[in-house]
């Protein structure tokens, strides 16, 4: 296999998983408009998703959304104003990988806001979700 095969390989996987997120992000799609979609130029790469890869990516974006909001339901519950990263794992658990991913989506989105560094980090409801 060659670097560039290898190349074609990745961006195909890349496009297949954007694919798969649009969709799941978009529920309202007819199946008219994917048979449109076929007959352009990702019309191959559309034609190989099976509809069980489509559940499992909308089970896993639910099951992050549950997560998040155990987070923002943690951070609003302190009986203090902010609270520590220490304080969301005691209360939420899970990996430390996915607490940092969902405490960055809810940066972003403006349900929690985070002040300081490293040992002095501290969490605050945002005012999104209040």
């Amino acid at each position: 296999m060659t670097h560039s095969t290898a190349f074609e390989g990745v961006l195909t996987l890349a496009v297949r998983s954007a694919i798969i997120c649009e969709l799941v992000d978009r529920p309202e799609t007819l199946l008219s408009e994917l048979s449109t979609l076929m007959l352009g130029d990702l019309g191959e790469i559309i034609g190989e998703i099976r509809i069980c890869e489509l559940l499992e990516a909308r089970a896993m974006s639910a099951s992050r959304s549950v997560y998040d909001r155990r987070i923002v339901e943690a951070v609003q519950a302190a009986a203090t104003l902010s609270v520590s990263p220490a304080y969301i794992r005691e209360r939420v658990g899970g990996p430390r990988w996915k607490r940092q991913d969902a405490i960055l989506r809810l940066i972003e989105s403006g349900e929690i806001v985070r002040t300081g560094t490293t040992s002095g980090t501290r969490y605050w409801s945002g005012n999104k979700s209040e």
